[in-house]
């Protein structure tokens, strides 16, 4: 088994963010990763997942900020899912493949399934990045953001320190965009004030401290 997380960066400052995170009932850690940039780590449920889709839709449509999903699936891909105004509007696979469900028809015939739609085992099958757009990530950097050198990373082109696992990959993604790798690379049941001096505990108010 591979590492899997899920978290969510905000645009904004960080009272103004904790403030509607609290205001929507979420419970987590928030935890600065730059300049008027927040990560939102949400308490996991079952299966050590948190379901960042939802909070993702009523943060971007209440506070009228663009959020973006932060997901690494066992440490084979990276997903990052833009939301605008209460809905998503774009998203970056690093590897397609991972998506794909192979499967045996009642026919006995080998298939592929993408997106609930099924194929033949000869067709076409999605490998690689998808969304790979630098232009869509780099308003959620801190300052400049070279999107020659961030869209080879998001590629999978550009390995410096020879990463090969997701999670490298991401680390690498959130350093492009000049934000701190271990706020984007972090989950809620990994949070450690040693680890994460600024982060922030938040949760709703009929929960006990």
């Amino acid at each position: 088994m591979g590492t899997s997380y899920q978290n969510l960066l905000v645009i904004g400052e960080l009272a103004d963010v904790r403030g509607k995170v609290i205001a929507a009932g979420m419970n987590g850690w928030l935890v600065p990763a730059g300049p008027n940039r927040v990560v939102l780590l949400p308490r996991e449920g079952e299966w050590d997942v948190a379901d960042v889709d939802p909070l993702a839709k009523q943060l971007s449509a209440d506070s009228d900020a663009s959020v973006v999903t932060n997901e690494v699936v066992d440490s084979d891909a990276v997903v990052m899912t833009v939301y605008q105004e209460g809905r998503p509007v774009h998203r970056y696979v690093s590897d397609q493949s991972i998506f794909v469900d192979w499967f045996i028809d009642d026919e006995g015939d080998t298939k592929f399934r993408v997106n609930g739609v099924a194929y033949p085992a000869d067709a076409d099958c999605p490998t690689g990045p998808s969304g790979a757009d630098p232009r869509v990530l780099a308003p959620f950097g801190a300052g400049p953001v070279d999107l020659e050198r961030l869209g080879a990373i998001l590629q999978g082109e550009l390995n410096e320190t020879g990463w090969r696992l997701a999670e490298q990959q991401h680390w690498a993604i959130a350093e492009a965009l000049n934000l701190d790798p271990r706020a984007l690379t972090a989950a809620f049941r990994w949070a450690r004030h040693e680890d994460l001096p600024l982060a922030v505990r938040v949760r709703p108010e009929t929960l006990p401290e």
